[in-house]
């Protein structure tokens, strides 16, 4: 279902995608849903994600800390732009989509689960550079 619907979705911003696959949800995620896909294009497949509201979620009445994804989705772009690290934005959802509200945006490969950067051996040559990269980040936002 999920498929059909981000197809249709992707056909309408995403000049000359015939559809998507490979849609499947990702673990992790408190309190958004995070689902990775390729679109399909006849120039070579686009990996994409797609970062959203779980269905029936109602924005809280009460002040949050949390910019929402809307304005998550403004502030990725914004870094994006600014030659930071930080996927490129493709799409902010609109309501009439129905996929709900969030955002869809370029998959970039890399790891997030902080126990495994600090622990695999896979990424013992990243970690004594991994807090410089951090500052430089930091300090570009």
């Amino acid at each position: 279902m999920i498929e059909t619907d981000l197809g249709r979705c992707v056909a309408s911003f995403y000049p000359g995608a015939t559809g998507v696959t490979g849609a499947a949800k990702l673990s992790g995620g408190a309190s958004q849903e995070t689902w990775t896909f390729d679109i399909v294009h006849p120039d070579g497949d686009v990996g994409a994600i797609l970062r959203r509201a779980p269905p029936g979620y109602q924005v809280s009445p009460s002040p949050s800390r949390a910019p929402g994804l809307e304005a998550e989705a403004v502030l990725m772009q914004l870094a994006h732009d600014a030659g930071l690290p930080s996927p490129r934005v493709l799409h902010v959802l609109k309501p009439e989509e129905g996929l709900g509200r969030g955002f869809i945006m370029v998959r970039v490969e890399g790891e997030t689960i902080a126990r495994k950067i600090l622990r695999d051996e896979e990424f013992a040559k990243a970690r004594p550079i991994l807090a410089r990269q951090l500052g430089r980040i930091a300090a570009g936002i």
